[in-house]
C-alpha cells in the first residue's frame, strides 16, 4: 500500500501553508515514522525465520527475492525475470506480506491514519516552528495544538 503525502494531504492536516521544502522534509519524516511503526506492528508475532526472510527481501538479497517470487507468484515471476532487482524486491515484499501478514494493508492504513491525526493535532505548532501563520489550521474538533 502506498501512502500519499501530497498537497491534498497537507491541506487536510492544516499545513497547506508550509513552503515546499518544509513539506518535503515533513513528508520524509512521516514516511520514515510510518515505516518504523508498520515494521514494528507487522513483526509482532512473527517467528525468527519469517523476520530473517523478510529482512533479506528488504536488503535486496537476490536469492531470497527469487525464491519468494517463485514460490508465491510463479507465473508473474516467470514473466518478470528480466526486471531490475529493485522491481523484483518490491514485488517480493508485497507477495511475502500477502502470504505471511494478509492484514498488512489494514495495518498500514491504521498507522497512516494515526500519524495523520498526530500531525493534524500539532499543525499549529509545526506552522509556528516554520514561521508560517497558523490561520490555515483545519476546522475540526480534533485539531488541537500541542502544548
Amino acid at each position: 500500500m502506498t501512502v500519499s503525502l501530497d498537497d491534498e494531504y497537507f491541506e487536510s492536516v492544516g499545513l497547506a501553508g508550509l513552503p515546499p521544502e518544509s513539506k518535503q522534509s515533513l513528508a520524509a519524516a512521516i514516511y520514515s515514522e510510518t515505516e518504523m511503526r508498520v515494521g514494528s506492528a507487522l513483526s509482532d508475532g512473527m517467528e525468527a525465520e519469517q523476520l530473517e526472510e523478510f529482512e533479506k527481501i528488504i536488503d535486496k538479497d537476490e536469492a531470497t527475492i527469487r525464491k519468494v517470487l517463485n514460490e508465491h507468484d510463479h507465473d508473474n515471476y516467470q514473466n518478470n525475470l528480466g526486471k531490475p532487482l529493485d522491481v523484483l524486491a518490491d514485488a517480493a515484499s508485497g507477495v511475502w506480506l500477502a502470504a505471511n501478514k494478509p492484514n498488512y494493508r489494514d495495518t498500514v492504513r491504521v498507522i497512516h491514519e494515526e500519524l495523520r491525526n498526530e500531525v493534524k493535532a500539532r499543525c499549529l505548532e509545526i506552522l509556528a516552528t516554520e514561521g508560517v501563520a497558523g490561520d490555515s489550521a483545519p476546522d475540526s474538533p480534533d485539531a488541537v495544538a500541542a502544548p
